[in-house]
């Protein structure tokens, strides 16, 4: 029960979040780059702007609450499986290229772009999460003597 009240409120909940969903978008970027040539591949994105909105509203939700517990409905595009674990719906790409002569529209620059957007996010999420684990570590190895 303690375990439970402490991983799943304040910022973990939604770190963790944030993670999963960056992860599964690099899966999606990185296999529309590999489908660069194939012919009439469309590329592919998970609903971002939808996905932060969820999140966003889960956090204002959550600052109101006594006890600061995260509770993240998702939307249509973004549901939220067992264990906190988010079920994107893939979607056509928004900001896919032009039409090739082979019915491809992976603008591999673009792509490229939003990959290191996406690893950057990615990153800074880790970085915050481990500082967070860290700063409970520090609080459970101090004893009053």
């Amino acid at each position: 029960m303690l375990f439970n009240t402490i991983f799943n409120k304040g910022h973990l909940p939604v770190l963790e979040l944030a993670i999963n969903f960056t992860g599964q978008r690099h899966k999606v970027i990185t296999n529309n780059i590999a489908n660069a040539t194939t012919p009439k591949y469309k590329a592919l994105d998970l609903p971002v702007s939808q996905f932060q909105t969820e999140l966003a509203r889960a956090i204002d939700e959550m600052e109101r609450r006594p006890v600061r517990l995260l509770d993240f409905e998702g939307s249509p595009d973004v549901t939220v499986g067992p264990g906190n674990h988010i079920e994107p719906t893939v979607v056509q790409s928004a900001g896919a290229g032009m039409m090739r002569h082979d019915e491809n529209n992976v603008a591999i620059e673009m792509q490229m772009v939003e990959l290191a957007k996406n690893t950057g996010l990615n990153t800074a999420f880790k970085e915050i999460l481990a500082q967070q684990y860290n700063l409970l570590d520090m609080a459970i190895s101090l004893r009053v003597t």
